[in-house]
């Protein structure tokens, strides 16, 4: 009799023990091991799993975990959607006028960005954009590529040189812009939950020295705005949060608003810049260390190569301005993937040599921060007319000027232009740092700032919101994704009378 006992107690263990192991916390442990070694698919899956057994466990919180988990993978995806033999087709297609084997050599010798995901190569999804920006002999063999360059690079000089507009240097604030912009996307009703709550933010312009008369004319849905929206502070944005149940059809979100944006230029004398107060809350802020604005001692190291003994801190700006243009090659980032795994996007320059405008700026804020200089990255788009998209930028702060805007990816663009003067390229080198053009739509002051009100789960990215973001934990698709996806902004710009 007690050694049927004892095996019944054994069995009955040995069930509890099987039962712990398919646990929500239990799949989700396992999901994280599978996700550290980069080896997403069964990360996927595991998490998957553990959403469906925190549900039935009632741990809400759990479910929510899973899921942001499971989406974040899906992003790294997104940057790396590429396996080698699927890189080779991209490649065939967009780059075949080059041989079959040099294509192939730069997915064999790291040239092609790549990630090692389930043990295998898998490589950026804009693997040929790079390949073309970092190597300009590549670049010299794309013709489509220099013709884009040169295209957005005539326009820009026209806007900011030509007979048409004036290039007031020395004048901080001129030739004001004024402009209406709309803003829609569409989630179709079979994408949407049956039931939770779509939490959306959808950006806006904030008030800067440079950008006001901000007026939003209307919001659609707009009984689901939740509070009034917001154009002061660090970033501009509205609030919905719209019930899944209450979506008939298909989720249409519009927005329509108006601001006016002016053009700078500074004449600093660097003599006389003004004292900074080391204890304000302005100079805490922008000299910290700061998620991907980070600063390490390789960061440190760098910044004191470049400046030297120069310790006046508009030309130690200009030092390092000049560094970043000419020494950081303009490349596309895997954005999404170093969010998700946390990986500061100053350290990711200083690394490889190479970022988009936002990583580059980012990496100019670094090194200004590091020496002691107040700095942020700012940014939205850039409104070039035909030419507009996402973009940012940097500025430093100097006490007796205010903030002085530097454009690092802009001023490349001369260079990776066909047929550009040498003297060309460097005036328009020399017009980024300290000047800009009107031709921008601020939505935020700095990156890793959050929009209003705080949301309480990772957005898409979180260093930048330059589309409208969603969060909802009912959810398992990417609401996020799609919303950013379907997003269109419409742009309309006529310059301001008698300014």
């Amino acid at each position: 009799m007690r050694k049927t006992i004892l095996a019944s107690m054994l069995l009955v263990l040995c069930f509890a023990s099987a039962f712990a192991q398919d646990s929500g916390q239990s799949l989700f442990k396992r999901a994280g091991q599978e996700f550290t070694k980069a080896n997403f698919d069964k990360a996927f899956d595991l998490y998957f799993d553990a959403r469906k057994e925190f549900l039935k466990e009632g741990d809400a919180k759990g479910a929510k975990d899973a899921l942001v988990r499971k989406l974040q993978i899906l992003r790294i995806l997104y940057d790396y959607p590429y396996s080698k033999e699927k890189a080779e087709a991209y490649l065939a297609k967009t780059m075949k006028q080059f041989p079959v084997k040099e294509r192939r050599s730069w997915l064999e010798n790291g040239k092609a960005d790549f990630m090692i995901i389930e043990g295998e190569n898998y490589y950026f999804a804009n693997l040929e954009k790079n390949l073309a920006c970092r190597d300009p002999k590549i670049m010299k063999r794309m013709k489509t590529a220099r013709n884009n360059e040169t295209i957005f690079f005539r326009k820009y000089n026209d806007l900011i040189f030509g007979k048409d507009s004036e290039a007031k240097l020395g004048k901080p604030y001129s030739n004001p812009v004024i402009f209406r912009v709309k803003g829609s996307a569409r989630i179709t009703k079979d994408r949407l939950p049956k039931d939770g709550i779509l939490k959306v933010w959808v950006p806006l312009p904030v008030r800067t020295d440079a950008q006001d008369n901000i007026r939003v004319i209307s919001v659609s849905p707009e009984k689901y705005l939740k509070e009034q929206p917001k154009t002061e502070g660090d970033m501009g944005n509205l609030y919905m949060e719209i019930p899944a149940e209450e979506i008939e059809k298909d989720l249409k979100i519009e927005v329509d608003f108006e601001f006016r944006h002016f053009q700078q230029g500074f004449a600093i004398d660097p003599v006389n810049i003004g004292e900074y107060d080391k204890e304000s809350e302005l100079y805490k802020k922008y000299t910290r260390s700061y998620k991907n604005t980070a600063i390490n001692d390789k960061i440190r190291e760098q910044a004191k190569a470049i400046v030297r003994d120069e310790s006046n801190p508009y030309l130690c700006a200009k030092k390092i301005y000049d560094y970043v243009v000419n020494y950081i090659d303009y490349s596309l980032m895997p954005h999404l993937t170093l969010d998700v795994l946390g990986k500061p996007e100053s350290l990711y320059v200083h690394k490889h040599k190479y970022g988009d405008c936002g990583a580059q700026s980012v990496y100019f804020v670094s090194m200004c921060r590091a020496l002691g200089i107040p700095a942020r990255t700012t940014g939205g788009w850039q409104l070039c007319p035909g030419k507009e998209s996402p973009h940012f930028w940097a500025e430093f702060y100097l006490p007796d000027y205010g903030w002085v805007p530097v454009d690092t990816s802009i001023a490349q663009t001369a260079r990776n232009s066909q047929n550009v003067p040498e003297e060309k390229c460097r005036i328009l080198e020399d017009y980024f740092f300290g000047n800009q053009d009107p031709y921008r739509f601020v939505i935020q002051k700095d990156v890793d700032v959050m929009p209003s009100p705080e949301p309480d789960g990772p957005l898409f990215l979180n260093m930048a919101v330059q589309f409208p973001t969603v969060l909802c934990d009912t959810s398992e698709d990417d609401l996020a994704a799609i919303l950013v996806d379907s997003w269109k902004f419409k742009f309309d710009s006529r310059l301001e009378k008698n300014k």
